[in-house]
């Protein structure tokens, strides 16, 4: 190599030495801002929160699998989303997006409503957090949270009647058995027969049935049964986690609702062929065989001897089914 062209060799290979790995990020970003060939970064677009939030990058540079720490490194690689505890922004974190009003009213859990309602409470700014709550919507087993949390705050500012209010139009709208028995503690005692009438007359027309078959069969069994009678055909036999209780508690007073409901889980159940549910179907089986002895009146639906043989000729090829009937005595099948 000639001695004359080394010095310039030199020079060169001094504009692409990268700076080694110990070296602090300041000294990082100045050798990289004395590199020709590195671009400069662009200006942000304005066009997001990320851009307004980060005017200048800064460059990452990485050797191999190691690289240096650079401040806001965080920042340029995913959304920051935590705070310190101090009340200080830490420097790799980028200050929160505001939340407006009605972004909270539209989806309430996501942005935090709740947390924000109980921080309000906690240090007394009660009126906001009840503002706060108020403008919410959502679905029921949203709203149900949100409710809870304005009664709270109703009852810690004095307004006994507007909680109550609340409390009534909760149940009106859900018929949720809790939520009458807190709105009948806080009832004088004559009016609770009042109240708790109503409250069945509403139970009975409400249009979801499975609510109302569940507070009427703990309220009013007699209402209860008269709105199975009424309902069957709107009563699906698939919901067994509501139809199954209602029956357990129906079974003395009302044997022949008892045998209609245990009737609707085992016929859709069967219906779809359910293997999984057979120990289920033919409990429920056994039990209405054991209340259908008590029956005096089927009041125009079929007899337990008819329904006998309704589901041995339209269920006869379910071996595995008949198998579980056999085991527990049930010889429908000839």
């Amino acid at each position: 190599m000639d001695e004359a062209t080394r010095p310039a060799i030199r020079a060169v290979a001094l504009q692409w030495q990268v700076p080694p790995l110990a070296a602090g990020a300041q000294h990082v970003e100045q050798a990289v801002q004395h590199a020709p060939h590195v671009r400069r970064a662009r200006a942000p677009s304005g066009l997001g929160r990320r851009n307004q939030r980060l005017q200048q990058p800064p460059l990452v540079i990485r050797q191999r699998l190691a690289s240096p720490i650079v401040p806001n490194q965080r920042a340029i690689l995913r959304r920051p989303h935590a705070r310190l505890y101090d009340g200080q922004t830490a420097w790799n974190v980028a200050p929160p997006v505001p939340v407006t009003p009605s972004d909270l009213a539209h989806n309430p859990f996501q942005n935090g409503l709740l947390a924000i309602a109980e921080r309000l409470v906690g240090v007394g700014r009660l009126q906001e957090a009840l503002q706060r709550l108020e403008r919410a919507t959502g679905g029921e087993h949203q709203l149900s949270s949100v409710d809870d949390a304005r009664i709270e705050v109703l009852d810690r500012l004095g307004r006994v009647d507007d909680a109550q209010s609340v409390r009534w139009g909760v149940f009106l709208r859900t018929l949720s058995g809790t939520m009458l028995d807190a709105y009948l503690e806080r009832t004088s005692a004559e009016a609770r027969p009042g109240v708790t009438e109503k409250a069945i007359v509403t139970a009975s027309g409400h249009r979801d049935v499975y609510a109302a078959l569940s507070l009427l069969s703990n309220v009013d069994p007699d209402a209860a049964a008269r709105l199975v009678c009424r309902r069957l055909q709107d009563i699906s036999g698939d919901l067994d986690f509501a139809l199954r209780p209602a029956a357990e508690r129906l079974a003395e007073g009302h044997p022949l609702v008892a045998v209609l409901l245990r009737r609707r889980m085992v016929d859709a159940a069967l219906a779809r062929a359910r293997t999984q549910s057979y120990g289920r179907v033919v409990q429920d089986l056994v039990k209405a065989e054991e209340a259908a002895v008590q029956v005096g009146d089927w009041q125009g639906f079929p007899t337990q001897d008819a329904y006998r043989e309704v589901i041995t000729r339209q269920h006869r090829a379910k071996t595995a089914f008949w198998a579980r009937m056999n085991a527990v005595g049930l010889l429908w099948r000839a």
